[in-house]
């Protein structure tokens, strides 16, 4: 994703954060926003899959640790589309929460939340598309150019320890340069569950 104004605000909340607490934070972690102003330089990838079963059944509180059903890795490849400056990566989702019934951000729906009920169900009739939840962007400390027909790798990581949730990502470039591994453990930013 190229997006100089997102990188900007990561940026300069990284800034205020280092003369408030002396460490940089502000492009270590994932931030939820209205991607208006966006390039989107190649296609989305399918990053990770959850799949939840009937906690009805449960015989009591999950615990998260290492080897959490929760915790997933993956390497991405992108093959670049258009010419740009790689600010970060866009984050989007679609979920199928039962029978047919789901929702989701893809970018083709404008980022609006588009929601379904059966496949068969004529457009007309559908709920209307609500603009109410953003995308992800996961940005990196330094941005990169990219060219048409250039390969670029991402690594995403979910991990997990004790009543925490992370995400860890760094990209391969086309010159074959390994960004930082950036909010690594955690450091940065985590979700409590």
């Amino acid at each position: 994703t190229g997006s100089g104004v997102c990188q900007h605000q990561a940026a300069a909340g990284q800034q205020q954060q280092q003369q408030q607490q002396g460490h940089v934070s502000g492009l270590q972690q994932l931030y939820v926003v209205n991607m208006h102003r966006v390039a989107l330089l190649g296609r989305q990838e399918a990053c990770f899959t959850f799949v939840h079963t009937d906690v009805s059944a449960s015989t009591g509180p999950r615990v998260v640790g290492h080897d959490s059903q929760l915790a997933r890795s993956i390497s991405l490849h992108f093959s670049v589309l258009r010419a740009g400056l790689v600010h970060g990566f866009a984050g989007f989702f679609e979920a199928d929460l039962f029978d047919g019934v789901g929702f989701g951000i893809l970018p083709e729906t404008d980022y609006a939340v588009h929601s379904w009920i059966r496949e068969e169900q004529p457009p007309a009739s559908r709920p209307p598309r609500l603009l109410a939840w953003y995308p992800l962007f996961l940005p990196l400390c330094e941005p990169f150019s990219v060219e048409p027909g250039d390969e670029l790798q991402v690594f995403v990581h979910r991990r997990c320890y004790r009543q925490r949730v992370w995400y860890e990502w760094q990209a391969r470039t086309p010159t074959g340069h390994l960004t930082a591994l950036h909010n690594e453990r955690g450091s940065h930013y985590s979700i409590y569950l």
